[in-house]
Parts: structure tokens; C-alpha cells; sequence
């Protein structure tokens, strides 16, 4: 067998054009939100001021070099202003990104410094946050900010600072190639006392056997680093999945089939009361498409352990923990106000931007089926899928069903069950109908929830939760390139659950009874104008309101809001 380097591109375009030795990239933004807060009182609420207002503009300049044909230097820098600060009182700077990145001897490639990394949904990935998929195109745009500012991006990695290889070799038979990827980043600096360095690192295999035929190993560990503290507990978290992608065709009909499956050890060393959990996933679907009519059929079954961890990929976005910017206490009490879909679609400060060891809070009435993903522990079960793209591409549905139940009890021997149904649908009216395709844009999310559990003999309670989510959105070109925005989205849940309490180690110590009947709504409209395909200028309504039937120290209350919103990438 003779064996051949796999020359690596530096960038995609160099194989077709030189890339220029310096440029400009970056982002622009600026956005301004009038809040109005209205309560469902008794006695007028004399403390909390009704409206607020807040507004930052800010741009993001990177500057690229390339000194040589396989070396690149990138630095970015963020300018903010918070407006109602005076003479550049409300200033600040920030480096934003800095890396370097090349190839040597056209077989290896490197980077150094920030890097956006993610490998497997069980292994190292940055899940969606909560509502983020059925949020219609008026309030995604406040998403796509938060997003853009916490190092979001559409292939949900995750930003690290660290150290990347990557190269491959190429193969005359049997198989065709075979990649290797390494990285490694520092999670957890050292405080040289009490806290160790904690890094995590990746390796993984690509082996490409033919063009129907891909097999991959996958490791990932987050790990203290012994000696850099005084603090002799040291966690460590390895994770290892084989993956393994076929593809064949039948005349008519694609074929396509998917398998991940792996295992994961946690140990705390040095800590007698720490638990050494050890366990496994299986998730296997196949995809058939029947080409002439474009529909696609998916069934999949997965089974993961309720003690499999795995921090890169059921690491949370959002902190549930933190407290909302706007009108965080109310009433003349100074009730905290929980979290909600507004401060989920528009409030950086929530998200999180570091890896962390053992799971995250959550909030059921959010996700109580997939909080961390697909890589969600003490699940099992089946799920199916269909999705149809009509002819022209003007319209696009989809179907999921998922049909799960706990592998272990929590504190019963009962299983709770878990239910759910997604719809979805897309249509580009414009394109169908106009000549000129002027833009014509509506969309439609729902999705609907249901968590489960017989009642126990000695009087445990019935587990009974369902969640509703439904979104609607609209976008008009009245004239060209401008357009009317509308959009609605709905969040109800009711029922009752228990929550789980853990210790520092992640163990359930007791549990939390967890009552909810409420709802919450967010409607609004606005015009448009789309600059480019890369900058558009917004100013648009909103109302908010939540109802909360059992709460009886929170209100209900409304919050309307009117924003302007200025975004330009270049």
C-alpha cells in the first residue's frame, strides 16, 4: 500500500485565487431598547420606575495579515460606547479575537490563540439555547446579536483559547484518506493556590474509506493539570465515541445512516466523598430520501446512561442562575423576576462562554426532555422525522416525533416518559408567486412537550408537565428592500415536576417540587431596510406578558417595548 500527503488548503479561496496580503473584517452594531413596564396590582407599585431605557453602539474592526502564502494573523478589536456616558466616559476596549494560523510544508496545518472548535454532539458541541429554533425572523434578529457577542456560530462551536492541529494522509487503496485532528484549550486558569489550570483536549480520526463509507474516532477530556495549585483534588473526565456515516443509493432512493456510540469515566482524584461514575451512549438513525419528489423519512433509537458525562457537549449556553438586566426586581416587595423569554431572546449577560464540569441548571417549563442536548443523560428511546421540500423550493415542512423514557429512576424505581412533537414549515411566497421574487417570507414552529410519571404506593406524587411553544413570522418587501416584519411567539406550561438537588460533585441529594401553570407571550412588528445582504437597519414593537396563575408574590405583568436595531458585518 503506498501512502501519499494529504496537502491540507490553508483557506478555501487559496485554490483559486491569492488572497490579498492585508484586509479589513469586522462588525458594526448599534441598538436602543425603550422599555414600559406595566403590573397587574392592587396597590400601584411606588418603588420600581416604569420605564427604562438602554443603547450601545459598537463596532468590532479585525485586521487580517498574511506576511507569507501559509501564514495568517488575525487581531480584532471591540469599540463600545454605552450611550449616556459623556466625553468617552462610556467607552471601553477589548480584544475580541487573536490568532495565528498557517501550514507547514503544505502537510500540517496549525492555529494558535481563539478558535472556534467542535467535534460530535457527544463529544464537544455547543447546543442551540432554549426557544432559539422556533423564534421567528423579528426577534432572531435580537438573538443573532446575543449570539454573535457570546461566540455563537451556525455550526454550534465553541470559542477556546488554545492550540489546533490538523493533517492527513492519502491512501492508493482500501481507504482513501485518513484526517487527524488535535486541539487543546485552557478552560480554568490557576489561581496558584486553591485552583488548578483545567484544560480540555481533543483528538480525532476521520478515516474516509470510500465515498459511501466514514468511520471516526473521537476523544475528548476535560482535566485538571497536577502540580499547578495546592489543591491536590483533580478532576478528570475522558470521553471516547466511535462514529461511523454510510451512504447508498437504490435508484430512486438515498440511503443514509448515522452511529455514534461511546463511553465516559468522571473521577475526582484525591476526594473520598467524590463519585467515580462510568457509563455509555448508543444513537443510531438512517435518513431515506426518495429523490423525484425530495422527501426524506428519519428513524433513529439512542439510549444514554444517567451517568454519562460529557462537559464539551452538555455544557448550557444559558445560566440559569443569573438575574435579567431589565426591571430584575418589581412590586413594592422587590421580587426578583425570573427569567424569561424576553431576557432569553435578548440578554448577553445570561449566556455562558466557558466549558463547565458537571451539569448545569436548567429550567423545565424551558426543556425538560433536552436540556443538554443530545447528549442529555438517563434518556432512551425511539424518534422519527419526515421532511418534505416541494418542487421550486418555495416550501419547505418538517415533522419529529421523539418517544422517550428515563434508563434509570430518580428516586423511585418508576420510569418518567418523555413525548414530544415538532412541526415546522416555510414558505417563500415570493418566489412562487411574483415575478420580480420580491420578498415574501412566512414561517411557522410549534412544539409540544410532555414529561410523565405514575405515582408510587408511599405517596410520591404524579410527575404531570406539558410545555407548548409556538412561533409565527412574517416578512414583506413592500418596497424594494424594505419590509414589514411581524412576529408572534407563545410559551405556555403547566403540570408538575420534581427538580433535582446535587452537591458539589453533581450527586442527587433530594429533590425539589417543582408546581407551574402559566404562560408567556411575545407579539411585535416593525419595517426593515436591508442595506445589503450583510447589513440592514430595524425599528420595531414588542409586547411581552406573563401570566402565572400560581404564583401568588409575583404578578403579572407586561413589558412593551420599542427598539431600534443597526447591524453590519464586513
Amino acid at each position: 500500500m503506498i501512502i501519499s500527503v494529504l496537502f491540507i488548503a490553508f483557506e478555501p479561496a487559496m485554490a483559486q485565487n491569492t488572497p490579498p496580503k492585508f484586509s479589513v473584517n469586522g462588525a458594526a452594531r448599534s441598538i436602543f431598547f425603550l422599555d414600559d413596564l406595566q403590573q397587574d396590582l392592587a396597590e400601584p407599585d411606588t418603588i420600581t420606575g416604569p420605564k427604562q431605557n438602554s443603547a450601545h453602539a459598537m463596532v468590532d474592526v479585525g485586521i487580517n495579515v498574511r506576511p507569507a502564502d501559509n501564514l495568517e494573523v488575525q487581531g480584532m478589536v471591540r469599540i463600545r460606547n454605552d450611550f449616556g456616558g459623556f466625553w468617552g466616559a462610556g467607552v471601553t476596549f477589548d480584544v475580541r479575537q487573536l490568532y495565528v494560523k498557517g501550514v507547514v510544508k503544505d502537510i500540517v496545518r496549525y492555529q494558535l490563540g481563539d478558535i472556534n472548535y467542535q467535534l460530535t454532539p457527544y463529544t464537544f458541541y455547543n447546543n442551540d439555547q432554549e426557544l432559539y429554533a422556533t423564534a421567528p425572523v423579528l426577534f432572531s434578529h435580537l438573538s443573532d446579536a446575543v449570539n454573535y457577542d457570546n461566540f455563537y456560530n451556525i455550526g454550534n462551536s465553541w470559542r477556546q483559547q488554545g492550540a489546533a492541529v490538523d493533517f492527513g494522509l492519502n491512501f492508493k487503496s482500501i481507504v482513501e484518506s485518513v484526517d487527524f485532528n488535535l486541539f487543546t484549550s485552557r478552560v480554568l486558569p490557576s489561581n496558584a493556590s486553591t485552583v488548578s489550570d483545567r484544560l480540555f483536549s481533543t483528538f480525532n480520526m476521520q478515516v474516509v474509506q470510500s465515498k459511501n463509507v466514514t468511520l471516526g474516532f473521537n476523544y475528548a477530556n476535560l482535566y485538571d493539570l497536577a502540580g499547578t495549585s495546592r489543591n491536590d483534588i483533580l478532576l478528570n473526565n475522558p470521553v471516547i465515541t466511535g462514529t461511523a456515516n454510510v451512504n447508498y443509493n437504490i435508484g430512486s432512493i438515498t440511503l443514509r445512516g448515522e452511529l455514534e456510540t461511546g463511553t465516559s469515566s468522571t473521577t475526582y482524584i484525591e476526594a473520598t466523598d467524590a463519585p467515580e461514575w462510568s457509563d455509555g451512549f448508543f444513537d443510531g438513525r438512517i435518513h431515506v430520501t426518495y429523490d423525484p419528489v425530495n422527501v426524506t423519512l428519519t428513524a433513529g433509537f439512542k439510549s444514554v446512561g444517567p451517568e454519562f458525562r460529557s462537559p464539551g457537549a452538555q455544557t448550557k449556553r444559558i445560566n440559569f442562575g443569573a438575574l435579567p438586566a431589565a426591571f430584575d426586581r418589581i412590586t413594592n416587595d422587590q421580587v426578583l423576576r425570573p427569567l424569561t423569554m424576553l431576557d432569553i431572546v435578548r440578554e448577553t449577560s445570561l449566556f455562558n462562554l466557558q466549558l463547565q464540569n458537571g451539569l448545569m441548571a436548567y429550567d423545565p417549563r424551558y426543556d425538560n426532555i433536552t436540556p443538554y442536548g443530545a447528549a442529555t443523560p438517563n434518556r432512551q428511546g425511539f424518534h422519527v422525522g419526515l421532511g418534505y421540500v416541494i418542487p421550486g423550493d418555495w416550501m419547505e415542512l418538517g415533522a419529529t416525533m421523539h418517544a422517550l423514557t428515563e434508563v434509570r429512576g430518580q428516586g423511585t424505581t418508576n420510569l418518567r416518559s418523555f413525548n414530544r412533537i415538532e412541526a415546522e414549515a416555510v414558505i417563500h411566497a415570493g418566489e412562487k408567486f411574483f415575478a420580480n421574487e420580491r420578498l415574501l417570507d412566512i414561517s411557522f414552529n410549534s412544539r409540544s412537550d410532555a414529561t410523565s410519571r405514575a405515582a408510587e404506593i408511599d405517596g410520591i406524587p404524579v410527575v404531570d408537565l406539558s410545555t407548548q411553544v409556538l412561533g409565527v413570522g412574517i416578512e414583506a418587501e413592500i418596497i424594494s428592500q424594505l419590509d414589514i416584519v411581524v412576529g408572534f411567539q407563545s410559551h405556555t406550561y403547566s403540570g408538575f415536576e420534581f427538580s433535582n438537588v446535587t452537591d458539589n460533585f453533581g450527586q442527587i441529594i433530594n429533590f425539589r417540587e417543582l408546581e407551574v401553570d402559566g404562560s408567556q407571550q411575545m407579539l411585535g412588528a416593525g419595517l426593515r431596510f436591508r442595506f445589503s445582504d450583510k447589513a440592514y437597519l430595524t425599528g420595531q414593537w414588542s409586547s411581552f406578558s406573563t401570566v402565572d396563575t400560581l404564583n401568588e408574590i409575583l404578578p403579572d405583568y407586561d413589558i412593551n417595548t420599542i427598539s431600534m436595531i443597526f447591524s453590519m458585518y464586513f
